[in-house]
């Protein structure tokens, strides 16, 4: 799932972006603010990989840097302008994927959507091509515990939880508790071996003891399973 901001100080903008993004299950909008300040101090809490923006912000010069170098990942940004003179300006500015004149049709909120889909898929793919590359069979994922950093087997790991701001990483002999989100730690595991299954869990394949149409048993713990996170290759092994 993917995480969306808003930084907006038209509360009618907000609340169009609101009512599609609810209605996404691959999407998660964490909050909208009307002030820079207040937003950047989310992402010093809080990654996000997408973020709406008033041209007017977007356009202040620095800005669009100073949001990007907030996060270890670099969020897309999309800019809400109020005419087309607004909107293609913001063009040359960096991390600008889209422009919205608002208010607009549902269906082109709905193109910016699958624009965003698209850009976040390649993201997704270079960074796992980084993690895994072809002939690489890495076996450990190094998680930062207690301000170090472990090195944590593959194998050990049976499924992963998101709470809050957290991931819980429960193993058949210990849990752990890492700050970042489901879907970072979930990017950085090898996706032929780790599924993520749910909003909230991803597992490890080789760990599912049974399975059924809408959950899966791991460690004795049924958890959750909607088949709209999985891709087609993805459902192939749960076949």
């Amino acid at each position: 799932m993917k995480n969306v901001l808003i930084l907006s100080s038209d509360t009618s903008r907000a609340d169009a972006l609101r009512g599609v993004f609810s209605q996404l299950p691959d999407f998660e909008l964490l909050g909208q603010y009307d002030t820079l300040r207040v937003l950047l101090e989310h992402l010093q809490r809080q990654a996000a990989e997408v973020i709406f923006l008033d041209s007017e912000v977007a356009l202040a010069p620095g800005v669009p840097l100073l949001l990007r170098a907030e996060e270890a990942t670099t969020p897309l940004l999309v800019v809400l302008a109020s005419d087309g003179a607004g909107a293609a300006q913001s063009y040359g500015v960096a991390g600008v994927v889209d422009y919205l004149v608002m208010p607009c049709p549902a269906e082109r909120l709905a193109f910016c959507v699958e624009r965003l889909r698209r850009h976040l898929a390649l993201c997704q793919a270079y960074e796992n091509r980084q993690r895994f590359p072809e002939g690489c069979a890495r076996d450990f994922v190094f998680v930062k515990v207690n301000k170090r950093y472990m090195r944590l087997p593959l194998e050990e790991i049976a499924y992963a939880e998101s709470v809050k701001d957290y991931v819980k990483i429960v193993c058949e002999k210990r849990s752990l508790l890492v700050y970042n989100t489901l879907s970072n730690f979930t990017a950085s595991l090898p996706p032929d071996r780790f599924l993520r299954i749910h909003r909230s869990y991803t597992v490890a394949v080789d760990k599912i003891d049974w399975m059924d149409g809408n959950s899966v048993e791991v460690l004795g713990i049924r958890l959750p399973l909607t088949r709209k996170y999985l891709s087609e290759e993805q459902q192939k092994i749960l076949r």
